[in-house]
């Protein structure tokens, strides 16, 4: 990622990470059966990988929190695809992981 790409997501005032110390980024994405993703965020340093998963967890908890307590028929399906959602880290990496079921995306798609 470049400076001027990380640049625009720090001053949108969304509470995201700095993702200038993400050095590559790589995975996979499945899309025989629904979809499942496994991508990783390799850091400059552990201690900022640790911070990047740190912030990415609490977006995802803030975004499920909220979308759990809209109460809104629509947004379950939505609710239902985040908690498959993990993120981790270990050593540089942050791993991010989720799997969507195909019925969980007709609903989606409704």
């Amino acid at each position: 990622m470049t400076p001027s790409m990380t640049s625009g997501l720090q001053s949108s005032g969304m509470p995201l990470p700095d993702f200038s110390s993400v050095k590559l980024i790589f995975g996979s994405l499945d899309v025989n059966s629904g979809v499942d993703l496994i991508a990783f965020l390799r850091n400059d340093s552990a201690e900022h990988a640790k911070v990047v998963a740190a912030r990415l967890n609490g977006l995802l908890d803030m975004v499920r929190g909220f979308l759990t307590a809209s109460n809104d028929p629509k947004t379950a399906p939505l609710v239902g695809a985040l908690k498959t959602v993990s993120i981790t880290q270990s050593d540089i990496d942050v791993k991010l992981t989720g799997s969507v079921p195909p019925e969980v995306i007709t609903q989606l798609l409704k």
